[in-house]
């Protein structure tokens, strides 16, 4: 493989750029596990590292299917990952971060004129924009897409055929970023080129064999290469 080749062509082709949010830009892993380590400790079950593996990237519907067929729980899903959010909110809007070079390759990718979505299976469109808005990030997206206004989240395709769908953009001509396993497959699944990212060793060798494109160890990488 020419390597140096593939880095030269990240951008080769492609006419639209999608973010996933949480773990990719947002700095929400710590709020997540705890919020996993709340709904499911109510309910006298533990959350650990394997499970966490199984879910992560996943959407709240798929996650809480998970959780139902696991553990048997009664509680329907919409009010599963209803009390889920409300415990990571708890968490999250205590110490709110973004993560290393994401901002950065937002703004050059913005300034080349891509436009940009974020496609995110963990909050809602609101949210989403509160948060951006809370970094003067906000006017820099032409579209946000939360699979909670979708029948199926990650790692089905259809957020990122949405989105696609949304931005006049036919899928093949998209570039995905993602950080999570069940993202990366979505991103596939949809026909898109995708980029995983993320500062874990292992975590990184799934994203490969989940079919992306490349994959780096932060955004502040990929933003060298383009």
């Amino acid at each position: 493989m020419n390597l140096k080749s593939e880095e030269s062509n990240i951008l080769e082709g492609i006419k639209a750029i999608i973010f996933d949010l949480d773990g990719l830009l947002l700095d929400s892993e710590s709020s997540w596990w705890k919020a996993n380590e709340a709904l499911l400790g109510k309910r006298g079950q533990e959350y650990t590292k394997e499970l966490s593996r199984k879910v992560i990237g996943a959407g709240h519907k798929e996650t809480m299917q998970m959780y139902k067929n696991m553990f048997g729980f009664e509680d329907d899903i919409d009010s599963l990952a209803s009390e889920r959010k409300k415990y990571m909110y708890e968490h999250l809007m205590k110490d709110m971060t973004f993560l290393d070079g994401g901002v950065e390759l937002i703004n050059e990718l913005y300034s080349r004129g891509y436009p940009l979505a974020i496609a995110t299976g963990g909050h809602s469109v609101e949210k989403v924009n509160q948060l951006l808005k809370g970094i003067n990030l906000k006017d820099k997206f032409a579209l946000i897409v939360s699979s909670e206004d979708l029948n199926r989240g990650k790692p089905h395709p259809d957020i990122y055929l949405h989105t696609a769908s949304k931005l006049k953009i036919e899928p093949k001509l998209c570039l995905v970023f993602e950080d999570a396993v069940q993202g990366v497959m979505a991103g596939v699944a949809a026909g898109m080129r995708v980029i995983g990212v993320n500062k874990n060793e292992e975590s990184r060798s799934g994203l490969r064999n989940a079919g992306a494109f490349l994959v780096e160890e932060n955004l502040k990488d990929v933003l060298s290469k383009l």
